[in-house]
């Protein structure tokens, strides 16, 4: 449980980042905090991307929403909690070397539809 709340707000921040309100970011938080099952980070953040995938087929809001959901659930762990690759290969069950081509399109992705008006 110590694990689960030293990374909260963490946690709270990637489940706004991936699902669709505000509500549902605190009840899949409150949900993985309950568990308190995970013996590391990387198991932590992997029951909670599980949940989200569970919980949501429509996006959040902003422009990360316009991100296919890998693309998105790559950024937030490496962009946004500093994850290295391996970590967020390890959360989201692929190598290292998908999450750095997820990294570099979802980077890529990102730049264009900042830059191109809606």
């Amino acid at each position: 449980m110590q694990l689960v709340e030293s990374h909260l707000n963490a946690l709270f921040q990637t489940a706004l980042q991936l699902t669709p309100s505000r509500a549902e970011a605190e009840e899949v938080g409150c949900e993985v905090y309950l568990d308190g099952l995970c013996d590391s980070r990387v198991e932590l953040f992997k029951a909670l991307i599980e949940r989200t995938r569970k919980r949501t087929q429509s996006s959040s809001a902003g422009v990360l929403s316009r991100l296919p959901v890998r693309l998105r659930e790559v950024i937030v762990l490496v962009d946004c909690h500093g994850f290295s690759y391996r970590d967020a290969g390890e959360v989201l069950g692929v190598t290292p070397e998908v999450i750095q081509e997820c990294v570099t399109r979802g980077r890529d992705l990102l730049q264009e539809r900042v830059s191109t008006p809606v």
